[in-house]
C-alpha cells in the first residue's frame, strides 16, 4: 500500500527538494499511477530522472513517482493545506 506521506518525506529529504506533494492520477493501464509535484530549493530545477534515481535506494519501485513536475509553489488553501484538486489539473493539462 502506498502512503503519500512516506514518499513526500523521502522527496523532502533530498537536498534539491524544498516541498513535495504526492498523489495518484487515473491511469488506463494501471488504474492509478504515482506522481509528484515538487518545489525545488531556491527555484533551481533538477532533472526528474536524477530525483527518481536517488529515490531508488530509499523506496520500493512501485512507490517511485512515474512523473515529477517542478513548480514554484504548491497551491494552498487559507489554512495552508495543499489543494490536491489543483495539482491533479496540472497532470490533465
Amino acid at each position: 500500500m502506498l502512503h503519500p506521506e512516506e514518499v513526500e518525506a523521502e522527496l523532502r529529504m533530498l537536498e534539491a527538494i524544498k516541498e513535495a506533494a504526492v498523489l495518484g492520477i487515473t491511469d488506463k493501464e494501471w488504474g492509478q499511477r504515482v506522481v509528484a509535484v515538487v518545489v525545488p530549493h531556491n527555484g533551481k530545477q533538477t532533472d526528474s530522472s536524477e530525483i527518481k534515481q536517488k529515490l531508488k535506494s530509499r523506496l520500493s519501485s512501485f512507490k517511485i513517482p512515474k512523473q515529477i513536475l517542478q513548480v514554484d509553489s504548491l497551491p494552498r488553501n487559507r489554512t495552508g493545506k495543499v489543494i490536491i484538486n489543483d495539482l491533479i489539473k496540472l497532470f490533465k493539462a
